[in-house]
């Protein structure tokens, strides 16, 4: 619970940071032209964290919603570091995308996944090779 003016804005900036960790790497994507096509939202707004124009979401049909935790995650990020473990054993020449797939009770399932990850699902296969001849994958 937020008690003071000061544990608000040391929590927005963490949010802050991350919506601007997801612009970055959004406007470092072959398919963006123009980098104002991508914006973050201002804290405590309503909608969509990450705003696209109209014309990058033709190419990208993604919203999205940020959220960062000091704690409360870890059995998410263990379930995907066993992903990511057993996508590592296997021997497959064709690459392999780990994703966890979580449930809680009363709740439907939900796939996590590397964020790079998701945005190379999105993009259409030229776009993926010229992604990873700049490092992503």
């Amino acid at each position: 619970m937020i008690r003071t003016t000061e544990q608000s804005h040391r929590r927005k900036a963490k949010g802050e940071s991350l919506q601007k960790y997801v612009c970055d790497f959004l406007r470092g994507l072959p398919i963006v032209e123009d980098p104002s096509m991508i914006k973050s939202q201002k804290m405590s707004c309503h909608g969509e964290d990450i705003i696209l124009e109209d014309e990058l979401r033709k190419e990208l049909p993604i919203s999205f919603e940020c959220k960062t935790a000091t704690t409360g995650f870890a059995r998410t990020y263990a379930t995907m570091d066993q992903a990511i473990r057993q996508v590592e054993a296997l021997a497959s020449k064709k690459p392999i995308t780990p994703i966890g797939v979580i449930k809680q009770d009363g709740l439907e399932p939900l796939a996590v996944m590397r964020f790079e990850d998701l945005i190379n699902i999105f993009l259409p296969t030229s776009k993926n090779e010229e992604l990873n001849r700049h490092g992503i994958h």
